[in-house]
């Protein structure tokens, strides 16, 4: 998902109230990914939908648990870091659409 202008102010704005600075390096300056990512749920390779001899590509079905994030950059050195797009309040929770809560 593309983020707005909007939501991307907001981002913006709840992270530098944090002070934010790469673990790896300790650098402050960092950029913001423009989309929201997703990281679901490992399953084991019995559980897989399709699976080949050199490994198993799974594939999202409804009961997969798919968790929304918003990717930080690190400006010197790269260092990726994950932070809940739920939390951060630009994407909503669909648990109660599924029947999950």
């Amino acid at each position: 998902m593309k983020l707005t202008e909007q939501q991307i102010k907001i981002i913006e704005a709840k992270l530098k109230a944090h002070k934010i600075k790469c673990p790896i390096c300790n650098e402050t300056k960092y950029s913001l990914s423009d989309r929201v990512f997703q990281l679901e749920d490992y399953q084991q390779a019995g559980q897989a939908n399709y699976s080949l001899d050199y490994g198993t590509l799974v594939f999202p079905s409804p009961l997969k648990a798919l968790f929304p994030v918003v990717t930080v950059i690190c400006g010197e050195c790269g260092h990726l870091e994950f932070f809940s797009a739920l939390s951060l309040g630009v994407v909503k929770s669909e648990t109660k659409r599924y029947g999950w809560e």
